[in-house]
């Protein structure tokens, strides 16, 4: 399972230890015959050296997304279901990105269905993750047998990613008294 933190990765070790791999993998994949080892011993030179191989690390500063309300302020305007005020103080009152917050009021407060569009790590889980818990907290059938949601992922590695490190955590983990469960097929 993974954890609730980021693992940090120390980009300068990672490319040396992409190096030392792929310089591994293509002397046995392409092997030299034993009969030229001085093409042999250039080969390894080459490889060994800097940036023939893997260039990088680059780094890149991108913006942050501009804030807006906290999921409490959502829950205290009454938009939110008072579920969501049992999340860890770190959720709870972290402010939203302003397209999460757009998201969640258009799809909560105008029922309206949305199309989110942006980059990697930019927040679109929570996009559809917030209102969809909205709405199982608010559902008049919680808790009797059946499927009221489901999710699609076009990867095992992302569902399985978001099933366990997101998804059960939030939703039946820490909202267990209200008898929502989740499956996986």
């Amino acid at each position: 399972m993974s954890s609730k933190f980021p693992v940090e990765v120390d980009p300068v070790a990672l490319q040396e230890e992409l190096r030392d791999r792929m310089s591994r993998y293509l002397l046995t994949a392409l092997p030299i015959n034993r009969k030229f080892p001085n093409l042999q011993k250039a080969a390894r030179k080459q490889f060994a050296e800097d940036n023939q191989l893997i260039k990088g690390p680059f780094l890149e500063a991108l913006p942050d997304f501009p804030k807006s309300n906290s999921l409490a302020n959502l829950v205290d305007e009454g938009l939110l279901h008072e579920g969501f005020k049992k999340l860890s103080g770190d959720i709870l009152n972290r402010p939203l990105h302003e397209h999460q917050e757009e998201a969640i009021r258009s799809v909560v407060d105008e029922n309206k269905n949305i199309v989110v569009a942006t980059g990697t790590g930019s927040g679109k889980t929570e996009c559809f993750m917030y209102p969809m818990l909205d709405a199982l907290l608010k559902a008049e059938n919680r808790g009797k047998p059946g499927v009221q949601v489901i999710l699609i992922y076009p990867l095992n590695a992302l569902a399985n990613d978001q099933l366990y490190a997101r998804l059960v955590p939030l939703i039946a983990d820490e909202r267990a008294e209200y008898v929502i469960t989740i499956g996986r097929y």
